[in-house]
């Protein structure tokens, strides 16, 4: 039979690691930007830019470090449409789009979201760009 200073001090013990999983959990760094919770990001994919070049616009974004595969759509919406619509995909390790045979003068907005699995980010912000003539 244990004596009772035996299983106090077993209990302590016990109580001590649990103490220390929990607290080390609860200050977790939100490091990765594409976690909802992260204090930088909020889990939405950063450096989107729109470059229009003739009758395209180039969409970029910021390259992404994920050991998981990932692909990334692209969504417009022009001053004629009612809502966003979902224009084109590129897997991986990609980080731009081009978006062709634009009309010029008509002005274009454009978001991404990045998908890893059945996960989706919540929205780039929004980027617009306008196509027209280029000069060099």
């Amino acid at each position: 039979m244990q004596s009772a200073a035996v299983k106090s001090a077993g209990r302590a013990v016990l109580f001590l690691m649990a103490l220390m999983l929990f607290s080390s959990c609860s200050d977790r760094k939100r490091d990765n930007p594409l976690d909802p919770e992260n204090p930088r990001t909020h889990g939405k994919p950063e450096g989107v830019a729109a470059v229009a070049i003739a009758r395209s616009v180039q969409v970029s974004w910021s390259p992404l470090d994920l050991t998981d595969s990932h692909t990334v759509a692209i969504y417009r919406k022009s001053a004629a449409d009612a809502s966003f619509r979902e224009i084109g995909t590129v897997a991986g390790p990609e980080h731009r789009f081009t978006d062709q045979g634009l009309q010029y003068g008509s002005a274009y907005a454009y978001y991404i979201t990045v998908r890893v699995g059945s996960y989706e980010t919540p929205p780039s912000d929004i980027v617009e760009a306008t196509p027209g003539p280029t000069f060099t």
